[in-house]
């Protein structure tokens, strides 16, 4: 079955994030990718959809990145 371009870009999404954060695996980039794409199911205008996931992921890692970075 062929994916639809969406999912094609979101593939991508995983790919480019994955890229800027080596230190996180796959697997966890792939998990918050879907689960914030998860979020915009019901979203009418899917055209920038891929865009806003992936703007939500770097924030989201980033955090995560400053959080495990964070020392006292």
């Amino acid at each position: 079955m062929a994916q639809t371009h969406e999912a094609v870009q979101i593939d991508e999404v995983i790919t480019r994030v994955a890229a800027i954060y080596p230190e996180i695996s796959t697997a966890d980039i792939t998990r918050v990718v879907h689960i914030l794409h998860a979020g915009f199911d019901d979203a009418k205008v899917r055209e920038f959809v891929p865009l806003l996931v992936e703007r939500k992921a770097r924030a989201v890692l980033a955090h995560r990145q400053a959080s495990l970075n964070w020392t006292t």
